[in-house]
């Protein structure tokens, strides 16, 4: 026998020995993969094992289970706990929330109408800050009449509008001030037109001056015309006094002329 033969044939030996122990070992020390509950000196089975195991996670399970829809569907109260509203009782009440607050938010926009008119819309009543809930109407907040923010100046409030309307309020306000704003121009050119009529080289105010010096002449020379006439009055009565004179003395005259004769 070669010394190759006697290596291999010890290599052989020793692993048979060693697969002798493998199995000896997985013999002695084998997993109890069965059902049975463990002993003083055994410890239970695998299967049993797993069992609790599942048992314990059937019973988490169905816990969350539970408290999964409880929170979806709620509580109706039945069992002494208070009761409360399911995911699915809040989410439809959002939508009808979202619809409701769309709502309120047209009106406040367009108006009830959806026309823009002058009405006063919709606003929260608040105590303390915060919004008072209105139990006829889902707990949402309770809408009461819209008043203006209260100022020392204003301290009822006036009512408020849409939003709409101010908007049409603010463009004929913004017509009517630009058609004030033309009728002012021309009204301006107008005066000063007229300015320059009065204040020019042959205006009015120069015509005026113009006149009243005229005036002035016209009462100097109607008191030089009234003191003509003042002197001719006096002139006169001095002739008829003379001429009464002078026929006095031709009556006394002829009365002498005829007595001498």
């Amino acid at each position: 026998m070669t010394l190759l033969g006697k290596i291999l044939v010890f290599l052989n030996v020793a692993l048979s020995f060693l697969m002798l122990a493998w199995a000896a070992g997985l013999y002695l020390n084998r997993i109890d993969f069965s059902d049975n509950k463990g002993k003083a000196d055994q410890p239970a089975g695998q299967l049993a094992a797993r069992v609790d195991r599942v048992k314990r996670a059937s019973a988490s399970t169905d816990l969350a289970n539970f408290r999964w829809r409880e929170a979806l569907r709620g509580n109706d109260g039945k069992d002494g706990r208070p009761a409360r509203d399911g995911l699915l009782t809040w989410e439809k009440r959002r939508a009808d929330d979202r619809v409701w607050y769309a709502a309120v938010l047209k009106a406040a926009e367009s108006g009830p109408d959806g026309n823009g008119e002058r009405v006063v819309i919709k606003g929260v009543a608040t105590k303390d800050g915060r919004p008072i809930p209105d139990p006829a109407n889902s707990n949402r907040p309770t809408l009461v009449d819209a008043e203006r923010r209260k100022v020392a100046e204003e301290p009822r409030g006036e009512p408020l509008y849409c939003y709409n309307w101010y908007v049409k309020e603010l463009n004929r306000l913004t017509t009517e001030i630009q058609n004030a704003e033309v009728e002012q121009q021309k009204l301006a050119k107008e005066e000063e037109t007229l300015t320059e009529l009065v204040i020019g080289p042959k205006g009015l105010r120069q015509r005026i001056v113009d006149e009243q010096i005229k005036l002035g002449r016209a009462n100097e020379e109607l008191k030089d015309v009234q003191d003509r006439q003042t002197s001719s009055r006096v002139d006169t009565e001095l002739l008829l006094e003379r001429r009464a004179q002078l026929k006095r003395r031709i009556e006394q005259l002829e009365k002498a002329r005829k007595g001498t004769n």
